[in-house]
């Protein structure tokens, strides 16, 4: 046996590793050189080579020692494979079968395969192999090399050779003193064959080795000399097994099943006779026990069922059968019932067996023999003798007693009835009934079915006292006649943590009898079961004592037993019964005190069902109820858990039941202040917020609404997944979202769990109940009355509050005793604020507000007196402040007359710690302030008046506003404020304009300093003031450091880059307005001041129109344009010149010079892309640009972007395709070539300019027109600007005519674009700079212009032909038209400009023919294609043009 060890421990990892690298074994094996005698020749030849004697003497000597060398040989017989993990695996083997042939087999579990040998190194040897898996990306199955997780774990060889075993051989005729000898040596210990050797003198291991008798090989036996060996009791016990397994193969075989199912389906046949059926129906009953239900396919029992359940309704012969083998077979009973492990087969039997037990119950009530005495016929075997005694004596197949059942069964008179003596069948079993405690749901559904027959099956369950039976079973240990285990057993008892066990229907039997009899005590100690005579059914005492024992109820409680039968069954014992509905309150109230908090779904079942019973005691039952529910809560209060599960259970029954809505809002009194107010911890006052919320019609209806949509579960604690009471659900969430049942998260502060942690990393806070924000719409007249009722209710106990506005801790529990935390508060009354708040739907609430002014501002003072940081009670007394106010002129109005209020309100407490927490606190508070004193301001001048300039308020501007950013919301409440203030007062502004700009925080601070300046800047001395005070410099700054931080700049509305942009374009504005112009007003002095003091002005050329790249909003690339144009026109100059020069450089790369034919040799950095099948090359920052030939251009048209998703020039942004349709590209291109031709227009107007600067123009203007080739509207002004320029003064023309790109944007029109001739100021420009560009042309470039348009010329002629004569080709003939209408516009100017080039391009071109083909024979068919127009115009331009004579 050989062990490979495929596991090892890697100690750098710390963990087990299975080695699965290859290792190659033989099939043969030969093992002479490690055996004992192989290692001392291998020695003693090493000895020998050593001292340099003789090998082959050595190997002479100690031959004798070595066996046969078949003796050494041997071959692999077994292989042990490991499959898996070193943490995890299966085994299986290769064995060789020991047989002539030696055949190998694969073991594997209980399959058992042939297997090639020739396979073993790829099943066993490991290493890596190749398999292929999908890629998502390639969208293809891709081979990779893996470890191989199965390889050979151990190897079994066997000797080739079969010896036996000999024994040493003793030489007994000596009688020379040997037996002496040998006995002396055995008394010296000595071994007889050493004496005997030493003795002659020889060698005592070659003495022993003669003794032993050679080994002979062992004889290989057949299979039937092998099996002739074996003993007759062993072969008859293989033979019956063997033949019990093909009986078995046989009887399973899936034909068999197909073949009985078609032989029972016969007897459904209407003309089936009953004989057949009753054959047909116990044929398929006794198959579907004994065969069907140990079948592994179980597939076919539905429809087994189906067909057995019509057989029995149609033939009761049948039913009854089935019924009275259950009752005489207990072996069919408990197999069906308790013993069958798969609930599919036990609830399919189980309805077999309720439609069976029907049909014969039917039938016995309709003959009156239901409860006559006697024993049915199918029970009598032989006249004389019943089945039911001879089989029922024979007890193997009931169980052992563990409940204790025996004792307590009454003696019954046999009954007559088969249904009857089944029912009683059924009894024997219950003693047994707790170790079958997984299995035995159908058993009670079945009795469950009896006892609902009809009265007098009640009345027989009650005869046999079936309901204390079952209580004392139910009740287990804790029943008095239960009997202990035996010494050194424990109890046993049933159910699991999270499964209890399936007792729904048994509660259902025992609700089915309670309410069938009398629930009155009565003196007898028998059962009166007379039913059928008109006398009421009573319980024995022994089943009434146990039926109304506490310990019933209260364990089903407890244990989260069948909770809705339960419940069901305490209604039914209640119902019209005060002093029953005390007890069972009673022992609600104890058990709520005491059971833990994951435990009460239970007992907010009982109290569901309680409340909601509709009888002549309803009224005083639900005072009953709710009142020692509230006191029951009152105890929990200081147990977080428990106080708040209690009262969320409450809410949740509020918001089912209207009776318990009604009972609160009648109460509020007993709980409104102790839950509400004085609840020791947050999450319950919240949960009674939400309380006395659920209680008003109209409300409850939108609270639910937002509560589900906000994903918090409203349902019942305790609303169980199914009959039997499974863990609930609903209670489950609560649990963990309370954190009673995960060691995974935390509880916050106000009693709230966080799946794991606070920052809700694995997912939002469960307990919370969601914000819902109430709707006035959505309420009716009864709404708005109770609202304004619970709004004087909640006003009235403003003094009350005062109880609870100082500082407290949430007690904290540590073995049973209360403690104080360290953690202080200011929680009491948040939940009380929040409630007003939230009801400040109507003007007439919040008028209340006003008649309890006094009281209400009296609280606030001395709230703010404590002087109390993180006060979250004053929080939500002023948010509730703020929505009272809110509509409320007469309150504000009040507040903003008196001047001690107002002093009062601007010397509130505010504290600014530098700590998470107050930041935390202030970003919630302090806007709803803020907004407060923007209500009053806006409604009171006097309160105006007094906050202008109060230096608290001022402060906050500084603080709060201007120096810090790290209150966001307060910011935009202060704004509101503010921009009242400063709308109506220029000292406002004026002062925090220059506190603003002195604070330097328009960078740090961009968002809320440019928002303040948006309302601070008002009138020209406003502007003028910014402009002298360095904020055109700081704004600038802004721009240029977010453009150096960022290359993506966002330009939304009201972000940063957006307002300061708007911000520039409306100084700048101002600052070249006609009244700069003049040195006395405010904007010449505020221009003068920025000429002298901002000197790096142009510098914001530059990033801002770099920035287009990033801006989105046409309001603001519209800005960008107008701002650039206008710092250009404040310092021509020095911003002038520096715009054209920054738009040059964007467009440098395009204007290039080539190669050395000429032609536009345009480079890029970029990716090559294509474009309608031209090659296409983009800039470092994808601008599209031109290609490498002129033929080949492609302008950067609309489709050209919308295809590429890049925009061209200092644009080139890049876009989604998405943004390309929402986007106006033919607009935001003309935007931007506009914003070229005045910014080129605009230097060159001033006298200053340089030859340089009129030169970057013009070759900028020059690349814009090509650029803009293929769009006419674009070009054109473009081009009439360029044309202008061309025939300005000779001082200037000089400049421009040298221009070489000139040459370029000729070639392009004439050669490709020709298209653009259409336009008047391209054609003149062409026109004009056509001769001058032929002469600077070398003759290599201009011949190859001359043959690319004869060849466009030649090739649309034919075109135009083909298509006139094809009126399929109708949008070919128009395109082609076109483009031959642009090819004759270009030769038009090319022989007007160069008239000695038209002899020679006519000479050499080709296309005079088909010219003359098309304005001879198809002139009418060109102009009836083409149209009057295109048509008649193409044909003049080709007489014209080609066929006009010299």
């Amino acid at each position: 046996m050989v062990h490979l060890k495929r596991f090892e421990f890697d100690f750098e990892l710390l963990r087990r590793m299975k080695v699965n690298s290859v290792f190659e074994f033989p099939l043969d094996l030969n093992l002479k050189d490690w055996t004992k005698e192989g290692i001392e020749l291998r020695e003693a030849l090493e000895s020998a080579r050593e001292a340099n004697e003789d090998l082959d003497a050595i190997r002479a000597s100690l031959a004798h020692t070595f066996r046969p060398d078949d003796y050494y040989q041997y071959e692999l017989a077994g292989i042990i494979v490991h499959m898996g993990t070193a943490d995890s695996g299966h085994y299986y083997t290769f064995v060789k079968e020991r047989t002539v042939d030696g055949e190998w087999f694969r073991f594997n579990d209980t399959n058992v395969d042939p297997f090639n040998p020739s396979d073993i190194p790829v099943a066993a040897f490991g290493g890596t192999e190749y398999t292929t898996s999908w890629d998502p990306n390639l969208r293809k199955n891709v081979p990779h090399v893996t470890q191989k997780s199965y390889s050979a774990y151990m190897l079994l060889y066997e000797r080739s050779a079969k010896y036996e075993c000999a024994e040493p051989v003793m030489d007994n005729d000596d009688d020379d003193g040997t037996a002496a000898a040998a006995a002396k040596s055995a008394s010296l210990d000595v071994d007889p064959l050493d004496a005997e050797a030493a003795a002659a003198g020889l060698d005592p291991v070659a003495v022993a080795r003669a003794a032993v008798q050679p080994l002979e090989p062992a004889p290989v036996l057949s299979r039937d000399e092998a099996a002739a060996l074996v003993r007759d009791d062993i072969f008859q016990e293989c033979w019956q097994q063997n033949m019990t397994f093909l009986s078995q193969k046989n009887v399973f075989d899936p034909n068999f099943f197909e073949f009985l199912s078609q032989l029972v389906h016969m007897a459904q046949a209407d003309d089936a006779a009953p004989a057949d059926v009753a054959r047909a129906a116990q044929l398929g009953t006794v198959f579907v026990v004994e065969v069907l239900l140990h079948a592994k396919d179980k597939a076919s029992l539905g429809s087994w069922m189906d067909v057995l359940t019509a057989l029995y309704t149609k033939h009761l012969p049948s039913a009854r059968w089935f019924l009275a083998e259950l009752v005489v077979n207990p072996r069919w009973r408990v197999q069906i019932l308790l013993h069958c492990t798969v609930p599919e087969a036990r609830r399919a039997l189980r309805a077999l067996i309720v439609a069976a037990l029907e049909a014969v119950a039917s039938d016995e009530l309709e003959r009156g023999v239901f409860g006559a005495p006697g024993v049915p016929p199918e029970l009598v075997a032989e006249p004389n003798a019943s089945r039911l005694a001879q089989t029922e004596a024979d007890e193997a197949y009931l169980g052992a007693d563990i409940a204790g059942d025996v004792a307590l069964m009454p003696h019954v008179q046999g009954s007559g009835s088969l249904a009857v003596r089944f029912f009683d069948a059924l009894l024997l079993h219950i003693g047994e009934l707790p170790m079958h405690w997984r299995h035995f749901e159908q058993y009670f559904e079945v009795l469950a079915a009896f006892v609902s027959l009809s009265p007098l099956a009640a009345a027989a369950a009650a005869e046999r006292e079936v309901v204390g039976r079952l209580v004392s079973f139910f009740l287990e240990d804790q029943s008095p006649f239960r009997p202990p285990p035996p010494d050194g057993e424990k109890v046993r008892l049933m159910g699991e943590k999270f499964r209890p066990p399936a007792l729904a229907a048994m509660v259902e039997t025992i609700d089915v009898l309670a309410g069938s009899v009398v629930l009155d005590e009565v003196d007898s100690e028998d059962a009166i079961v007379n039913a059928g005579g008109g006398d009421e059914l009573y319980l024995s005492d022994f089943s009434y004592s146990m039926l109304f024992n506490e310990q019933f109820v209260t364990k089903a409680l407890m244990d989260n037993v069948a909770t809705p039968q339960i419940s069901q069954l305490v209604v039914t014992l209640c119902k019209d019964s005060i002093p029953r509905t005390r007890k069972y309150t009673q022992m609600l109230v104890t058990g709520l005190a005491v059971v833990a908090a994951d435990e009460v779904g239970p007992y907010y079942t009982l109290l569901a069902a309680m409340v909601a019973m509709d009888d002549s005691v309803r009224a005083e039952r639900g005072d009953i109820v709710m009142s020692g529910l509230v006191a029951a809560i009152d105890s929990q209060l200081p147990m977080m858990h428990n106080g708040y599960l209690l009262i969320r259970g409450l809410v949740a029954l509020a918001s089912a039941e209207a009776g318990v809505r009604g009972w609160l809002a009648s109460h509020r009194d007993e709980w409104v202040e102790s839950w509400l107010m004085a609840a020791p911890y947050e999450a319950q006052r919240a949960e009674a917020e939400a309380l006395l919320l659920v209680t008003l019609p109209g409300i409850r209806e939108q609270l639910v609404a937002g509560w589900v949509d906000g994903g918090f579960d409203t349902r019942l604690p305790g609303s169980a997944r199914d009959r039997n009471g499974s863990y609930d659900e609903a209670l489950r969430s609560v649990i963990y979202s309370m954190g009673m049942d995960s060691e995974d998260g935390e509880v916050d502060s106000a009693g709230f769990f966080h799946p794991g942690g606070a920052s809700g990393e694995r997912g939002r806070r469960l307990a919370a109940r969601p914000n819902v924000q109430l709707e006035a719409t959505k309420l009716d007249a009864e709404a708005f009355t109770a609202v304004t009722e619970t709004v004087g209710y909640l006003l009235g106990h403003l003094e009350t509050a005062r109880k609870y506005m100082a500082e407290h801790s949430d007690p904290l529990t540590k073995d049973g005793v209360a403690i104080e935390s360290a953690t202080k508060k200011y929680t009491k009354l948040v939940a009380f604020f929040r409630v007003l708040r939230m009801l400040m739907l109507r003007d007439e609430d919040k008028a209340a507000v006003f008649g309890v002014w006094p009281e209400f501002w009296k609280l606030f003072c001395d709230l703010d007196a404590l002087n109390q940081e993180l006060d979250d009670n004053k929080r939500e007394m002023i948010e509730f402040w703020v929505a009272a106010a809110e509509g409320s002129p007469q309150l504000l109005a009040a507040i903003g007359s008196d001047a001690e209020v107002t002093r009062r309100m601007l010397d509130m407490f505010i504290s600014l710690r530098p700590l998470e927490k107050f930041l935390v606190y202030n970003r919630r508070s302090l806007p709803s302030w803020y907004r407060l004193l923007w209500l009053v301001a806006r409604a009171s001048e006097t309160f105006r008046n007094a906050i202008i300039f109060h230096h608290n308020f001022e402060w906050s501007i500084k603080n709060l506003y201007v120096e810090s950013s790290s209150y966001g919301p307060v910011a935009s409440a202060l704004l509101l404020t503010i921009k009242e203030l400063a709308g109506e007062s220029p000292a406002f502004r004026t002062k925090h304009i220059q506190a603003t700009l002195e604070s330097g925080r328009l960078v740090s601070n961009a968002r809320q300093v440019l928002r303040l300046l948006q309302v601070l800047l008002v009138s020209d001395a406003d502007m003028a003031l910014f402009c002298t005070g360095g904020g055109l410099a700081q704004v600038a700054e802004f721009i240029e450091t977010r453009r150096e931080a960022s290359a993506y700049m966002d330009d939304k509305a009201f972000t940063p880059l957006a307002m300061a942009v708007g911000l520039l374009d409306q100084v700048m504005t101002f600052l070249v307005s006609p009244d700069a112009s003049q040195t006395a007003t405010l904007a010449g002095k505020a221009a003068a001041t920025v000429a002298a003091e901002w000197k790096t002005r142009h510098m914001v050329l530059s990033p801002l129109v770099s920035a287009l790249s990033s801006f989105r909003r046409e309001e603001t690339r519209n800005a960008v344009y107008s701002i650039a144009l206008k710092v250009a026109a404040f310092d021509p100059e020095l911003c002038g010149e520096e715009l054209v020069q920054i738009l040059y450089n964007e467009h440098e790369s395009v204007g290039a010079r080539g190669s050395e034919s000429g032609l536009p040799g345009y480079t890029s950095d970029g990716d090559d892309d294509s474009l309608d099948g031209h090659p296409v090359q983009f800039d470092r920052g994808g601008r599209l640009l031109i290609s490498a030939s002129a033929g080949n251009f492609v302008p950067p048209d609309a489709d050209a972007v919308r295809r590429l998703g890049k925009l061209p020039g200092p644009l080139m942004v890049q876009l989604t395709y998405r943004e390309t349709r929402d986007l106006p590209l033919r607009a935001l291109v003309a935007a931007y070539y506009r914003f070229v031709g005045d910014a080129v227009r605009q230097v060159l107007e001033t006298t200053a300019y340089t030859p340089r600067i009129l030169a970057s123009g013009v070759r900028l203007l020059v690349t814009a027109a090509m650029e803009t080739s293929t769009t006419p509207e674009l070009v054109a002004p473009l081009a009439a600007q360029l044309l202008e320029l061309w025939r300005a003064e000779p001082e200037v023309a000089v400049h421009v005519r040298a221009e070489v790109r000139f040459d370029d944007w000729a070639e392009l029109v004439l050669t490709s674009l020709q298209g653009v001739l259409v336009e008047s100021s391209a054609h003149a420009l062409l026109a004009a700079v056509l001769p001058v560009a032929a002469q600077r042309f070398a003759e290599l470039r201009f011949s190859r212009m001359i043959n690319t348009i004869a060849d466009k010329l030649v090739n649309l002629c034919a075109d135009v032909q083909t298509y006139v004569q094809a009126p399929k080709k109708a949008k070919n003939l128009e395109s082609a038209g076109r483009e031959l209408r642009a090819v004759l516009l270009a030769l038009g100017v090319l022989f007007e400009t160069n008239p000695v080039i038209r002899p020679t391009f006519l000479a050499t071109c080709t296309a005079q023919a088909e010219a003359q083909t098309l304005v001879g024979e198809a002139r009418e068919l060109v102009c009836q294609a083409l149209g009057p127009e295109l048509g008649d115009e193409l044909v003049v331009m080709l007489e014209q043009v080609v066929l006009a004579d010299e």
